[in-house]
């Protein structure tokens, strides 16, 4: 039996927010953390309530590994503990953002069993999101006990590695986007005559509300507002100067330029496209799309929707790029 359900290299804002919700589940006594020296270990193991070790005691000792350093550190860090890491049967957890499977099996060993993850700063009040996607080494059991070790943080779900950068670009920047609604959306009350304390309060606390109908009722978030929005209403002419001013525009180029740098990451390549905007019916006449992995280019014409639902990756961009209206003409899910 191992001495510690999970162990933390690395404990900054995300591992500390991690190592909490384990702790929130076995206790503060099966969670280590080791830090950069071991003052900072220690300083972390209080603040979080949980152990401190060093990193072998960790890779020796835990059932669950999370790698919780800069992703530009994770080769000094892997060589510094060569020996330890080859020699453990722990799981892995990589919390490195940009750092692929398979990259994490050339430096930790392609028999070692990974899960990549990619969590969220909510994760710190128990309302985050953790995506998970993990290599052929791990099984379903392991996956069971991942997940029930972070049930505290917020939803643990699964996604396809190929996936999982689309997601981060609403979960994990996400959070900033609606800091700075609720800071707008204060800033309104304020105009209006409110206290900024309460403006923020009552804000954050409608998104929250907002949130939470949108995952109990199982409805469209379009059938929501609608339900909100009476026939000449202050409500939808709020919503009006909402989409005059670009909001949904301004929110599908937030998540676009996160998803631009992630697709450089993955060695997906956005050759080009030409559109025709004719002003009657726009139409998406060629789309050239590139795997530099394999050296495969693909071609896409007119009609042909089936590539654009298959490689996500190139609708994605091609959405949140202000495309929406041309797969609309061309009756393509968006």
């Amino acid at each position: 039996m191992k001495k510690f359900e999970a162990g933390f290299i690395g404990a900054g804002n995300m591992g500390g927010a991690l190592a909490t919700a384990a702790a929130k589940q076995v206790t503060g006594e099966l969670v280590a953390v080791a830090c950069s020296s071991p003052a900072h270990s220690a300083a972390a193991a209080e603040r979080l309530g949980c152990r401190a070790a060093a990193p072998e005691e960790i890779l020796g000792g835990s059932k669950f590994v999370f790698l919780g350093v800069k992703p530009q550190m994770i080769d000094g860090v892997v060589q510094s503990l060569a020996a330890p890491i080859a020699a453990s049967e722990s799981i892995f957890v990589s919390m490195l953002a940009g750092v692929q499977l398979e990259r994490l099996e050339r430096l930790l060993g392609a028999d070692k069993k990974i899960i990549r993850i990619l969590p969220n700063t909510a994760c710190a009040v128990g309302q985050g999101v953790v995506l998970y996607c993990a290599n052929g080494n791990v099984t379903d059991g392991d996956l069971a006990a991942f997940c029930s070790l972070m049930a505290a943080a917020g939803i643990v779900d699964p996604i396809s590695e190929a996936l999982i950068d689309a997601g981060c670009a609403i979960t994990g920047c996400g959070p900033a986007f609606a800091y700075m609604f609720i800071e707008a959306l204060a800033d309104g009350g304020v105009k209006c005559g409110l206290p900024r304390a309460k403006a923020i309060r009552y804000a954050a606390q409608m998104l929250a509300g907002s949130a939470e109908m949108v995952l109990q009722s199982g409805k469209h978030p379009e059938q929501l507002k609608d339900e909100v929005c009476s026939p000449g209403g202050s409500t939808i002419a709020g919503v009006d100067a909402l989409e005059q001013h670009g909001f949904r525009g301004s929110c599908h180029s937030g998540a676009a330029r996160p998803l631009h740098g992630c697709l450089c990451r993955r060695d997906v390549a956005l050759l080009g496209f030409l559109l025709c905007m004719d002003q009657q019916q726009p139409r998406l006449l060629i789309v050239v799309g590139v795997d530099l992995r394999n050296g495969v280019a693909q071609r896409v014409e007119e009609g042909e929707v089936q590539f654009l639902e298959v490689h996500g990756d190139l609708l994605f961009v091609l959405r949140i790029c202000g495309f929406r209206r041309v797969f609309r003409s061309l009756r393509c899910a968006v």
